[in-house]
């Protein structure tokens, strides 16, 4: 399968999910089908990217339990730290909602592998977190 067949496959995928989102069209036999081909195609497009992304990947696939499990109460921290520093302008400033969204997401995400990686390193909490060493 050639790579613009790989994208045709995605983007029909989210074009069928917008008009069964956005406008209520029944797609009920077709978007399953398509989103397996999407994620299909996707992740063959992944595999053939440079092996920098690809160790980017292994880390947070790696580290995917941990962030799911700790990203709230990180992006809580983030979100509770931003407000004591920037009091109300967080909500009611544009600019500053969208800075603010993306360091508490970044902080959801990262805070949570660096706790994999200390995790890691202890036997106990290794196991407990369903960690392999």
């Amino acid at each position: 399968m050639n790579l613009s067949l790989k994208i045709l496959i995605a983007v029909t995928f989210l074009i069928l999910y917008a008009f069964n989102t956005v406008y209520g069209v029944s797609m009920s036999i077709l978007l399953p089908l398509f989103g397996v081909g999407a994620v299909l195609a996707i992740s063959s497009i992944v595999t053939k990217v440079n092996e920098s992304i690809m160790k980017f990947i292994l880390i947070v696939s790696s580290a995917s339990y941990t962030i799911y499990l700790f990203h709230t109460t990180f992006e809580g921290f983030a979100k509770a730290i931003l407000m004591k520093i920037m009091g109300k302008n967080i909500v009611n400033n544009d600019s500053y909602f969208l800075i603010s969204s993306l360091v508490i997401v970044l902080f959801g995400c990262i805070m949570p592998i660096i706790l994999h990686n200390c995790f890691k390193k202890n036997k106990y909490l290794s196991f407990a977190f369903g960690i392999k060493r």
